[in-house]
């Protein structure tokens, strides 16, 4: 029996990353369906990947926002350094890369509003 599922979106990664990676990507790709940015084509390299096209750099800066937003929202950031989590472990019980923890780490200024407190 094959069941088939009607949508316009479709998410497409690479299993081959690392948990964290291939979560930011799908994040990320979601982010572009929820901000209601339409993608105007795809092309498909000799490796057999499909590389969406013509997204605007706002649009991929405001999908990366989003998907760093979901992925790793304010409290969850704080809670990471008040618990002292290593970037590790945090990387780990978050399914983040290493890149987006530092990312949002430094994009929220939670380090400076720790500090500040402890001042």
């Amino acid at each position: 029996m094959t069941m088939r599922i009607a949508t316009d979106d479709l998410v497409i990664y690479k299993p081959v990353q690392s948990p964290g990676r291939r979560n930011n990507v799908v994040m990320h790709e979601l982010a572009h369906i929820v901000l209601g940015h339409e993608l105007a084509d795809a092309c498909m390299l000799e490796d057999g990947s499909l590389v969406p096209g013509n997204f605007s750099q706002d649009q991929e800066d405001e999908a990366d926002w989003l998907a760093g937003t979901l992925l790793l929202p304010r409290p969850a950031l704080l809670a990471i350094r008040e618990r002292r989590l290593s970037d590790t472990d945090a990387c780990s019980a978050y399914l983040v890369s290493r890149d987006m923890l530092n990312w949002r780490i430094r994009m929220t200024g939670v380090d400076y509003q720790l500090s500040r407190r402890r001042a």
